[in-house]
C-alpha cells in the first residue's frame, strides 16, 4: 500500500514539471462554412509542439475538447488552393499566431503540419470603411471642428462571399462625447456585421473641439451663372455663424461671399431655384470650423434687367 502510495506521489510531483509534446488541436474558423454535411462548421485538426506543465498535457491528450480552439478568419491569411477551388490553404504563420493568441496555459512552439487545408464555402474578403456614430454633446461655447477622426479609418472583413458583398461600411457603436466627461478622445467598439469576421474589434476616436465666437455679417447678394445687369430684391442678407476661436483669422483671409446660381438652362434642375423668379442664397468661402449658419433672409427675388423693358 506504501509503495502504491509513493508512486503516486511520484507521479503527481511530476506533472507538475514542464514537458514538451506534440497534440491534436481542434480548431474551428468562424467566419468559414464547411460545405460537407458531416462537418457543416469546416473544423480541421492540426499537431501543435507546445510546452506546458504535466497536468495540463494529460487533459489536451485525454479529452481533445479540453484544447479546441476556434479562431476568427480575420486573424488568419487564406488563400484558394491551386489544386481545388472548394479548399482554402491557411498560412501556417497566421495559424500560429492566431493559436499563441487563444490557448490558454500552454506555450506554442510551432504547428507541425506540412499545410493545412479547409474545404469551405466560398469565402472572400474586402476592405470597408468605418462610420462613426459619435455625437459631441455641445456644452456652453464649444463646437465640434470637422468630421470624427477613427484610427483606423478602413478595416478587413472576411466571410462568406454573400456576406461579404452585401456589407458596405461598418459602424461604431452610438457614442455620446462631451466635455464634462473629458472623453472626446477614446476608444469605441464596432457593431459587427453579422456572418463576417472583422480585422478589429474596436478603433480609436477622436473628435476635435474648440471654443467658438458668434459673428454677424451683412453681405450683398452677387449673381453668378449668367452675365448681364441683375436687380437683386433684396440685395443684401443677414448671416450669422459660429466661428471657433483658433480659425477666427481665416475670417479675414477666406471672407464669406453670398451669391444665387442664375442659369436659365438648367433652372429647372438646380435645387437653388424655387420658382416665381426666387433663388436660395449660398455661401461660398466656407472653411473647418465654421458652424450654426444661419442666413436671413433665406431667398431672393432675381430680375434681368432686359427682362424689365
Amino acid at each position: 500500500m506504501f509503495i502504491s502510495i509513493a508512486a503516486v506521489m511520484w507521479y503527481l510531483n511530476h506533472l507538475n514539471a514542464i514537458y514538451m509534446n506534440d497534440i491534436n488541436v481542434p480548431i474551428k474558423v468562424r467566419g468559414m462554412a464547411g460545405v460537407d454535411k458531416s462537418n457543416p462548421d469546416g473544423s480541421f485538426d492540426v499537431v501543435c509542439q507546445v510546452r506546458a506543465n504535466g497536468y495540463t498535457l494529460m487533459l489536451m491528450n485525454l479529452f481533445p475538447s479540453y484544447a479546441a480552439l476556434e479562431l476568427s478568419a480575420a486573424d488568419l491569411t487564406v488563400s484558394i488552393d491551386p489544386t481545388d477551388s472548394s479548399y482554402y490553404s491557411i498560412n501556417l504563420r497566421s495559424l500560429e499566431r492566431a493559436i499563441s493568441s487563444q490557448i490558454k496555459g500552454v506555450e506554442l512552439i510551432g504547428v507541425l503540419n506540412n499545410e493545412v487545408r479547409i474545404r469551405s464555402d466560398k469565402y472572400a474578403e474586402k476592405i470597408v470603411p468605418l462610420k462613426p456614430i459619435i455625437k459631441f454633446d455641445q456644452n456652453g461655447q464649444y463646437m465640434q471642428l470637422g468630421p470624427t477622426v477613427l484610427e483606423p479609418s478602413a478595416i478587413v472583413i472576411k466571410g462568406p462571399v454573400k456576406n461579404v458583398a452585401a456589407i458596405d461600411y461598418v459602424e461604431t457603436m452610438p457614442l455620446v462625447v462631451g466635455l464634462d466627461k473629458h472623453d472626446y478622445v477614446g476608444i469605441v467598439p464596432l457593431q459587427e456585421p453579422k456572418g463576417v469576421e472583422t480585422s478589429v474589434h474596436e478603433v480609436r476616436y477622436n473628435v476635435d473641439i474648440d471654443r467658438f465666437t458668434e459673428y454677424k455679417r451683412i453681405k450683398k447678394v452677387a449673381v453668378r451663372g449668367a452675365s448681364g445687369d441683375f436687380i437683386v430684391l433684396p440685395e443684401s442678407v443677414t448671416v450669422k455663424y459660429n466661428v471657433a476661436v483658433s480659425r477666427i483669422f481665416k475670417i479675414e483671409n477666406e471672407e464669406l461671399k453670398a451669391y444665387i446660381d442664375y442659369d436659365r438652362s438648367n433652372i429647372k434642375g438646380d435645387d437653388g431655384y424655387l420658382g416665381d423668379n426666387r433663388f436660395l442664397v449660398k455661401l461660398d468661402g466656407l472653411f473647418n470650423g465654421i458652424g450654426q449658419i444661419d442666413i436671413s433672409p433665406r431667398y431672393v427675388t432675381v430680375l434681368k434687367e432686359s427682362d424689365q423693358k
